[in-house]
């Protein structure tokens, strides 16, 4: 019991703590609980960078403590800068962002998610799909070049930071097989590049919304 009242006063003093935050920063989305393998994934990416972060159930807590809630918030959208977002939805899901290895890499957002806690919170974690490149015959590769697009498919799930992402990408989902990816891909452009020829052409719907 001791236990339980003492969780139920971290979690309402996190939410005068956020009433007050929400005066200057208003975001949209559910709240929501996360399951416990979720949350074990999302605790372990988080300690990265607060190394000191407690779980909910590691009680009883230090006054102190910084303390990651099994509540999160659901984000819809997220300024990246330069006028773009970057959405969980179409047509601003696929991402350029920047790897742990100062690598440029690919992926698709899944969820964008703002962390609850005491005296830890409002950080905000993005859930992607990474993306590997397709590789092809010489001939079919020239012709990508020409057009300055990739064909990738997706790959594992992992989390990264807001800081990690460039931009939202042009791309087109392809059917199943298309040009000999045996699983569902798609065409991106890598941002910063042109095409040596006409591209969008006509009905094209490889469009970001700004």
């Amino acid at each position: 019991m001791k236990k339980f009242c003492q969780l139920q006063r971290l979690k309402t003093q996190h939410g005068l703590d956020g009433a007050l935050q929400e005066e200057t920063v208003i975001r949209s989305g559910a709240t929501f609980e996360m399951n416990k393998a979720t949350y074990e994934q999302i605790l372990k990416f988080c300690r990265r960078s607060t190394p000191e972060l407690r779980a909910n159930h590691e009680l009883p807590h230090p006054r102190d403590a910084k303390v990651m809630f099994d509540s999160a918030k659901e984000i819809r959208s997220l300024d990246c800068g330069r006028g773009k977002k970057v959405t969980p939805k179409e047509p601003n899901n696929m991402i350029k962002y920047v790897g742990d290895d100062g690598e440029a890499r690919y992926a698709q957002v899944v969820d964008i998610i703002e962390l609850m806690g005491h005296r830890w919170g409002g950080a905000v974690i993005i859930k992607v799909n990474s993306a590997t490149q397709v590789s092809h015959l010489q001939r079919l590769s020239a012709v990508f070049a020409k057009l300055n697009v990739v064909q990738v498919q997706l790959d594992r799930a992992e989390y990264i930071n807001p800081s990690q992402v460039v931009g939202p990408l042009v791309h087109r989902k392809l059917a199943q097989g298309g040009f000999g990816s045996a699983r569902l891909s798609y065409l991106i452009r890598p941002l910063g590049l042109l095409s040596e020829v006409a591209w969008p052409i006509d009905n094209d719907d490889m469009q970001i919304d700004p």
